[in-house]
């Protein structure tokens, strides 16, 4: 997983791990999570109000690119489908020995 995600054109900032998951997705990559015991206290990491709002951005700048890329993708393949069946109902087509024993065209 981590030869194949693009994990250099994420941010170095706190939300790369958003950016990560969202990219594991698009992948197609499976998802599990394991925990582990973590203690927060304040001389060990803390998070400034301004940086909190850069983070809580970037989160929904993440969630909306993701969206905007699978509904790229399922308009594109929609749209690609449609077109499949507009070109093979414009198609002649030679009926089989198969198609004359179902009684198809």
């Amino acid at each position: 997983m981590l030869e194949t995600l693009p994990l250099l054109e994420n941010s170095d900032d706190f939300v790369f791990d958003n950016q990560m998951i969202a990219q594991a997705v698009m992948f197609n990559f499976r998802i599990g999570e394991i925990s582990c015991p973590t203690k927060y206290f304040q001389e060990a990491s803390s998070i400034n109000f301004r940086r909190s709002v850069k983070y809580g951005f970037g989160v929904l700048s993440t969630t909306a690119g993701f969206v905007a890329h699978k509904w790229a993708s399922f308009t594109f393949r929609a749209s690609v489908q449609t077109e499949e069946r507009s070109l093979r109902s414009t198609i002649p087509r030679f009926r089989t020995v198969s198609d004359k024993k179902r009684g198809g065209p």
